[in-house]
């Protein structure tokens, strides 16, 4: 009876050994599989940097912003870390704001040259924060501060609401950095800038292209240009945060539709259209953009059908950006 059971024993841990065995050598397929598909991407950014135009024509007569003091306002920390890397790149001096009610506060206390207004935001939005600040102007005679809006559209009459509430320039998102140094240089100085055929548009439409693929390589270049060396991780650093931040968006968005809320699923999909935009997940914000269209208009169960697509858009292109993200990315 005890051979018996050593006999047992014995298989038992063979096969736990096999297993291991098995695991252990998925587990190494797996590694070197994404090493592979990290130096091919990798190889991609490298060569649509080099190859890039409008990284070096952004440059251009870039001491015209040195030292100038931005207020960056937005919540979502993907933008806030693209968006302060570009301003960085100009040579200028960001501060950043998660909503209108804290830019108010802070450009009430400090001195800044000009603000970059994201338009939705929890608290307070950017509408209602530039037409109180333009109220405080009035009533304390100070000089007029330039605010430019940041939309994640560019759809008719985005522009027009914008200036409206007080705003002096409006930009759509995904911007790159010649656009934004045009911005700056049109508020702050009103120098001439180059002529729209000779450089690149700053407010694209993915909605617009019929074939969307689910990641483009090249949204990553103008982020690497900004940390050529890699030497402050720029590049995993937005990666990073985008794989946590679309997990929370997709949650907050299954929250929306089980409370019946149509604007808190709005705002998870505006968010998710904007932070997918800017690292070349041009399917999932093609999607969320859809998405958040229903749920503005109110068609919660219009929203629900697009649940599956926005969870394997997000699961594929988080695969693909994988090789690139903190090995403490979720």
């Amino acid at each position: 009876m005890a051979k018996d059971c050593f006999d047992r024993l014995h298989d038992e841990i063979g096969t736990l050994l096999d297993g291991c065995e098995a695991l252990l050598a998925r587990l190494e397929s797996r590694d070197a599989d994404l090493r592979r598909r990290r130096a091919t991407l990798e190889e991609q950014v490298r060569a649509r940097t080099a190859g890039s135009e409008g990284a070096p024509a952004a440059m251009q007569r870039a001491d015209a912003l040195a030292g100038v003091r931005v207020l960056l306002v937005d919540d979502n920390r993907v933008n806030q870390q693209l968006a302060g890397g570009l301003l960085a790149s100009l040579g200028c001096e960001a501060t950043l704001a998660g909503n209108g009610a804290e830019a108010l506060a802070l450009m009430s206390s400090q001195r800044f040259d000009a603000v970059l207004m994201d338009c939705q935001m929890p608290v307070m939005d950017g509408l209602a924060a530039a037409a109180a600040w333009r109220a405080r102007e009035r009533e304390s005679g100070a000089p007029r501060l330039p605010i430019i809006a940041l939309t994640a559209s560019a759809l008719p009459g985005d522009r027009e609401a914008c200036l409206g509430a007080g705003m002096d320039e409006h930009l759509a998102k995904p911007f790159d950095a010649l656009g934004l140094r045009d911005a700056l240089l049109r508020v702050i100085q009103a120098v001439p800038v180059l002529d729209a055929g000779a450089r690149r548009t700053a407010t694209r439409d993915a909605t617009a292209d019929p074939e969307c693929p689910v990641f483009e390589p090249s949204a990553l270049a103008g982020i690497a240009a900004l940390d050529p060396d890699g030497r402050r991780g720029l590049v995993p650093r937005i990666v990073g945060l985008f794989v946590q931040d679309s997990t929370r968006q997709l949650e907050l968005l299954e929250a929306g539709l089980r409370a019946g809320d149509a604007a808190a699923a709005g705002r998870a999909m505006h968010s998710l259209k904007s932070s997918a935009a800017n690292v070349g997940g041009r399917a999932l914000s093609q999607a969320a953009a859809l998405a958040e269209k229903r749920a503005l208009a109110g068609d919660l169960a219009g929203v629900a059908e697009w649940l599956g697509t926005l969870r394997g858009l997000r699961d594929g292109t988080v695969a693909e950006l994988r090789p690139l993200a903190p090995h403490d990315a979720a």
